[in-house]
């Protein structure tokens, strides 16, 4: 078919009238490649007063970001926002004077100290955002004690000192009580031998 218009120029574009139709299409922006922060740290400080609880829950992704490697985006693990504890893989390498439960979901894990230990314990681990091969080593330390109060409260260091006082056995509630004194944690201290 021919159109023929006198006096007057006909343009018909391809492009639906759009001027950049010329111009060279923009790069496909980058997918995100996630890699954990060299320079992230993994874990936290903790403090379990003995006589208040039984265990604390660590926080085993405090701290720890990762990096996109095209660009210089951060992202931290340890909120819900971006990536987070469902993007990485948590492995416990060793845990000192207690025991630590299997990492949760939300990248916490409950540790509960040996019995009568006080001091400080530390649980390690690795992490590793799931797909990638690098690791970074998490440390959490727990100091474990009686809280201030439970200091004074305390009373007798051992059962041969209720014994010789003719305190012996002594009941949770009754004055000089204390964890340490009740080995199977059955609620009354020197209750043998």
């Amino acid at each position: 078919m021919l159109l023929a218009v006198i006096g007057s120029v006909v343009y018909v574009s391809c492009s639906g009238g759009d001027d950049t139709a010329d111009a060279k299409p923009k790069a496909a922006e980058k997918a995100a490649q996630w890699r954990l922060d060299e320079n992230s740290v993994a874990g936290s400080d903790a403090t379990l007063w003995t006589d208040t609880e039984k265990s604390v829950r660590l926080k085993l992704l405090d701290g720890l970001s990762a990096e996109d490697a095209h660009s210089d985006a951060l992202d931290d693990l340890d909120d819900r926002e971006g990536l987070t504890a469902a993007d990485v893989r948590i492995t416990q390498l060793g845990v000192s004077h207690g025991v630590v439960s299997p990492p949760r979901r939300d990248g916490t894990a409950l540790f509960t100290p040996d019995s009568g230990f006080e001091g400080e314990a530390t649980v390690t681990y690795r992490v590793q955002l799931k797909g990638r091969p690098e690791t970074v080593r998490g440390n959490a330390t727990v100091t474990v004690e009686l809280s201030p109060g439970g200091r004074y409260e305390r009373g007798y260091d051992n059962c041969a000192e209720a014994r010789a006082d003719g305190a012996a056995p002594v009941r949770r509630g009754d004055p000089g009580y204390g964890e340490h004194l009740d080995r199977d944690g059955d609620g009354t201290g020197c209750d043998r031998g």
